[in-house]
């Protein structure tokens, strides 16, 4: 990565550089060495360029100047990097309740686009499945972990994007989803502690990553199939009085994100059947607890769902204690600047 001279200037070596910029000059001979300098901030800044030479090994340097030895990589948009590992990957059909899916299985990501894929750059979300794909990011100062890149997320003006969505690899625990026992996200207590004080907690720079979107709050029964669940979180049927949708910047995950991020050619049952010895053994999502999901249920006023330590889809009354896994969108202009997305070297941000 390049070197930071300050939050605002990145300057390194460009790629096109065929010589090192250290090491010994030959007598008589020349080197040429190509620099980038990026100015990321919003307004026009001077920097001063020097060149200094030493005819010794060693180069002794003025105060608050830095010698420039990394290569300089610009950022990609992380949306744009997640597409481009799914569309260069080989992809193999998977199918599940008569739904074909398109899964590139060395990486990790699947294509959750409805009603069969005819080309490998068809779709609709791409998302990681599996028990543990390289899909770590450090933000905040901490490991979370890339749930997959989502098409047409709203602001709150109106505005739609693709955007990466990322939770929170360390969950935290918490008395209920709403101390007042109503599966009214809106004014949950949980959502009020994620929007307050979870948010504030972040660094400032974490803090600037995150945009606003619309969260659905559309739910159904738990005995249905994944791409059944999905259409319900989008739809419109809620319990008297409740709201479809919420705009904010941190909510929870949707029961979809869990069950596809499994692998749905061997999970073939409704979500309601899932446990430990099958289709939750085999997705990064299960840790064999208890965790809130957003979705409210429709059929009653105080519950919601939740995940139960063996692995099912479940509903639960939103007073009872719990874990969740915080979740939210990266604004659109958030790039992917180093890493492998592995747990010792996670995607870096900027």
């Amino acid at each position: 990565n390049p070197s930071s001279i300050n939050d605002d200037i990145v300057i390194g070596k460009s790629e096109d550089t065929t010589n090192d910029t250290l090491g010994q000059l030959s007598s008589g001979s020349n080197a040429k060495v190509l620099f980038v300098i990026e100015n990321k901030s919003s307004s026009n800044i001077v920097v001063n360029v020097g060149v200094g030479y030493s005819e010794t090994s060693s180069l002794n340097l003025p105060t608050n100047r830095h010698l420039i030895t990394e290569i300089y990589k610009e950022g990609v948009l992380a949306t744009e990097y997640i597409t481009e590992l799914y569309n260069n990957a080989s992809k193999t059909t998977i199918t599940n309740n008569n739904i074909n899916y398109s899964y590139a299985t060395s990486i990790g990501l699947m294509n959750d686009r409805l009603g069969g894929v005819t080309s490998s750059l068809d779709g609709g979300n791409i998302r990681y499945y599996g028990a543990d794909p390289n899909n770590y990011v450090l933000f905040n100062n901490e490991l979370w972990r890339i749930i997959g890149v989502f098409k047409d997320i709203e602001d709150e003006t109106g505005k739609k994007e693709t955007r990466i969505k990322i939770l929170r690899n360390e969950n935290i625990s918490f008395s209920g989803w709403n101390d007042y026992v109503t599966n009214d996200w809106p004014s949950a207590t949980l959502q009020t502690y994620l929007n307050e004080t979870f948010l504030n907690g972040l660094a400032i720079e974490a803090q600037a990553m995150i945009g606003n979107a619309k969260w659905n709050l559309g739910g159904c029964g738990t005995e249905r199939y994944t791409n059944q669940i999905y259409e319900c979180e989008r739809g419109a049927t809620v319990y008297s009085g409740r709201s479809t949708e919420w705009t904010g910047k941190i909510a929870l995950m949707y029961p979809s994100d869990y069950l596809y991020s499994s692998n749905l050619g061997t999970c073939t049952s409704t979500a309601y059947y899932w446990d430990s010895s099958g289709c939750a053994d085999s997705t990064w999502l299960f840790e064999s607890q208890s965790e809130w999901f957003l979705t409210p249920y429709v059929e009653d006023s105080s519950e919601a769902f939740y995940l139960n330590d063996a692995g099912s889809l479940q509903t639960n009354d939103t007073a009872s204690w719990g874990t969740c896994s915080p979740v939210l969108y990266l604004a659109s202009t958030v790039e992917i600047t180093g890493g492998e997305g592995t747990s010792e070297n996670p995607f870096t941000l900027n």
